[in-house]
Protein backbone atom coordinates (compact mmCIF):
# COMPACT_ATOMS: atom_id res chain seq x y z
CA UNK A 1 0.00 0.00 0.00
CA UNK A 2 0.81 3.23 -0.38
CA UNK A 3 0.47 6.80 0.76
CA UNK A 4 -2.92 7.46 1.99
CA UNK A 5 -4.32 11.14 1.12
CA UNK A 6 -7.28 12.83 2.34
CA UNK A 7 -9.83 12.32 -0.22
CA UNK A 8 -11.34 15.84 0.62
CA UNK A 9 -7.87 17.41 0.72
CA UNK A 10 -6.69 16.25 -2.58
CA UNK A 11 -9.96 16.54 -3.88
CA UNK A 12 -9.55 20.64 -2.96
CA UNK A 13 -6.40 21.16 -3.25
CA UNK A 14 -6.78 19.95 -7.62
CA UNK A 15 -9.56 22.21 -7.85
CA UNK A 16 -8.29 25.05 -6.46
CA UNK A 17 -4.62 24.48 -8.56
CA UNK A 18 -6.57 23.88 -11.85
CA UNK A 19 -8.45 27.20 -11.33
CA UNK A 20 -5.63 29.39 -10.73
CA UNK A 21 -3.81 27.39 -13.80
CA UNK A 22 -6.95 28.61 -16.23
CA UNK A 23 -6.53 32.31 -15.08
CA UNK A 24 -3.20 32.56 -15.01
CA UNK A 25 -1.28 30.37 -16.93
CA UNK A 26 -3.22 27.76 -19.35
CA UNK A 27 -2.85 30.66 -22.20
CA UNK A 28 0.58 31.18 -21.84
CA UNK A 29 3.48 30.40 -23.88
CA UNK A 30 5.35 28.81 -21.16
CA UNK A 31 6.83 25.74 -19.94
CA UNK A 32 6.62 24.47 -16.11
CA UNK A 33 9.73 21.81 -15.29
CA UNK A 34 8.19 18.80 -14.11
CA UNK A 35 10.60 15.83 -12.78
CA UNK A 36 13.71 16.66 -14.99
CA UNK A 37 10.64 17.21 -17.88
CA UNK A 38 10.01 20.88 -19.15
CA UNK A 39 5.69 20.22 -19.76
CA UNK A 40 3.37 22.55 -21.34
CA UNK A 41 0.44 24.19 -18.87
CA UNK A 42 -2.22 21.79 -20.44
CA UNK A 43 -0.10 18.67 -19.35
CA UNK A 44 0.29 19.86 -16.45
CA UNK A 45 -3.30 20.55 -16.27
CA UNK A 46 -4.08 17.16 -17.29
CA UNK A 47 -2.35 15.70 -14.47
CA UNK A 48 -4.39 17.70 -11.79
CA UNK A 49 -7.66 16.41 -13.61
CA UNK A 50 -6.73 13.01 -13.88
CA UNK A 51 -5.89 12.69 -9.88
CA UNK A 52 -9.60 14.42 -9.48
CA UNK A 53 -11.15 11.83 -11.95
CA UNK A 54 -9.36 8.77 -9.99
CA UNK A 55 -10.36 10.61 -6.81
CA UNK A 56 -13.91 10.15 -7.84
CA UNK A 57 -13.62 7.33 -9.15
CA UNK A 58 -12.54 5.34 -5.86
CA UNK A 59 -15.24 7.20 -3.84
CA UNK A 60 -17.80 6.04 -6.52
CA UNK A 61 -16.48 2.23 -5.80
CA UNK A 62 -16.01 2.83 -1.86
CA UNK A 63 -19.44 4.05 -1.75
CA UNK A 64 -20.46 0.58 -3.82
CA UNK A 65 -18.33 -1.07 -1.31
CA UNK A 66 -19.64 0.09 1.58
CA UNK A 67 -23.37 -0.55 0.59
CA UNK A 68 -22.16 -4.56 -0.52
CA UNK A 69 -20.79 -4.85 3.11
CA UNK A 70 -24.16 -3.71 4.36
CA UNK A 71 -26.36 -6.19 2.06
CA UNK A 72 -23.80 -8.77 3.31
CA UNK A 73 -24.46 -8.28 7.18
CA UNK A 74 -28.07 -7.94 6.56
CA UNK A 75 -28.12 -11.51 4.56
CA UNK A 76 -25.78 -13.28 7.38
CA UNK A 77 -27.82 -11.47 10.11
CA UNK A 78 -31.35 -13.16 7.94
CA UNK A 79 -28.93 -16.65 7.34
CA UNK A 80 -27.98 -17.45 11.00
CA UNK A 81 -31.69 -16.92 12.40
CA UNK A 82 -32.60 -19.12 9.56
CA UNK A 83 -30.19 -21.71 10.25
CA UNK A 84 -30.52 -21.41 14.15
CA UNK A 85 -34.37 -21.80 13.72
CA UNK A 86 -33.94 -24.95 11.17
CA UNK A 87 -31.09 -26.27 13.40
CA UNK A 88 -34.22 -26.86 15.81
CA UNK A 89 -36.77 -28.02 13.41
CA UNK A 90 -34.40 -30.57 12.15
CA UNK A 91 -33.01 -31.89 15.53
CA UNK A 92 -37.28 -31.83 16.50
CA UNK A 93 -38.28 -34.01 13.52
CA UNK A 94 -35.41 -36.37 12.89
CA UNK A 95 -33.57 -36.34 16.18
CA UNK A 96 -30.56 -35.51 18.22
CA UNK A 97 -28.59 -38.48 16.86
CA UNK A 98 -29.83 -39.05 13.66
CA UNK A 99 -28.35 -40.09 10.58
CA UNK A 100 -30.54 -37.15 8.74
CA UNK A 101 -29.45 -34.65 11.29
CA UNK A 102 -25.50 -35.34 10.97
CA UNK A 103 -25.80 -34.74 7.36
CA UNK A 104 -27.38 -31.15 7.69
CA UNK A 105 -24.44 -30.74 10.29
CA UNK A 106 -26.66 -30.25 13.30
CA UNK A 107 -26.26 -31.77 17.01
CA UNK A 108 -27.52 -31.66 20.03
CA UNK A 109 -26.44 -29.01 22.50
CA UNK A 110 -24.24 -30.34 25.03
CA UNK A 111 -24.37 -30.50 28.47
CA UNK A 112 -21.11 -30.47 30.75
CA UNK A 113 -21.26 -32.72 32.92
CA UNK A 114 -20.41 -31.78 36.45
CA UNK A 115 -19.58 -33.99 39.02
CA UNK A 116 -20.98 -34.23 42.48
CA UNK A 117 -17.68 -33.16 44.49
CA UNK A 118 -17.68 -30.07 41.68
CA UNK A 119 -20.95 -28.57 42.70
CA UNK A 120 -20.65 -29.47 46.52
CA UNK A 121 -17.38 -26.88 46.01
CA UNK A 122 -19.19 -24.63 43.96
CA UNK A 123 -21.74 -23.97 46.97
CA UNK A 124 -18.89 -23.91 49.42
CA UNK A 125 -16.94 -21.11 47.22
CA UNK A 126 -20.51 -18.90 46.73
CA UNK A 127 -21.52 -19.39 50.66
CA UNK A 128 -17.46 -18.02 51.35
CA UNK A 129 -17.51 -15.04 49.09
CA UNK A 130 -21.20 -13.85 50.70
CA UNK A 131 -19.42 -13.69 53.81
CA UNK A 132 -16.30 -12.44 52.72
CA UNK A 133 -18.84 -9.49 51.16
CA UNK A 134 -20.90 -9.45 53.87
CA UNK A 135 -23.89 -9.91 51.79
CA UNK A 136 -26.98 -11.28 53.16
CA UNK A 137 -30.26 -12.42 51.05
CA UNK A 138 -33.64 -10.87 51.25
CA UNK A 139 -35.27 -12.57 54.08
CA UNK A 140 -32.07 -11.34 55.91
CA UNK A 141 -32.50 -7.89 54.93
CA UNK A 142 -36.00 -7.66 56.21
CA UNK A 143 -35.17 -8.76 59.51
CA UNK A 144 -32.77 -5.16 60.05
CA UNK A 145 -34.57 -2.56 61.47
CA UNK A 146 -33.20 0.99 62.34
CA UNK A 147 -33.26 2.80 65.00
CA UNK A 148 -35.20 6.03 65.41
CA UNK A 149 -33.44 8.38 68.03
CA UNK A 150 -35.85 9.69 70.73
CA UNK A 151 -37.61 12.66 70.77
CA UNK A 152 -35.28 15.92 72.25
CA UNK A 153 -32.12 13.99 71.29
CA UNK A 154 -29.04 16.17 70.20
CA UNK A 155 -27.47 13.12 68.95
CA UNK A 156 -28.96 11.28 65.54
CA UNK A 157 -28.51 7.79 65.88
CA UNK A 158 -25.94 6.17 63.25
CA UNK A 159 -27.63 5.09 59.89
CA UNK A 160 -25.97 1.77 60.64
CA UNK A 161 -27.18 0.93 64.11
CA UNK A 162 -29.44 -1.90 64.24
CA UNK A 163 -32.45 -3.41 66.92
CA UNK A 164 -31.44 -6.97 65.76
CA UNK A 165 -28.06 -8.29 65.69
CA UNK A 166 -26.28 -8.99 62.70
CA UNK A 167 -27.50 -12.63 60.86
CA UNK A 168 -24.54 -14.98 60.43
CA UNK A 169 -25.08 -17.51 57.62
CA UNK A 170 -25.47 -20.85 59.34
CA UNK A 171 -22.57 -23.08 58.33
CA UNK A 172 -22.65 -26.39 58.24
CA UNK A 173 -19.31 -28.42 59.59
Amino acid sequence: MGNRFSHNATVAGANKRLAAMKKYVTDRKVTIPLAGKLLKPAQVAAIFQESIDTQAAVAEKLAAYKGAILQRDAAEKRRLAADEAMKGWVLQLFGDGSTEASEFGYAARRRPEISAEDRARAVERRRATREARGTIGKKQKLAIRGVVPPVGASEPASPLATSTPAVQSPVKT
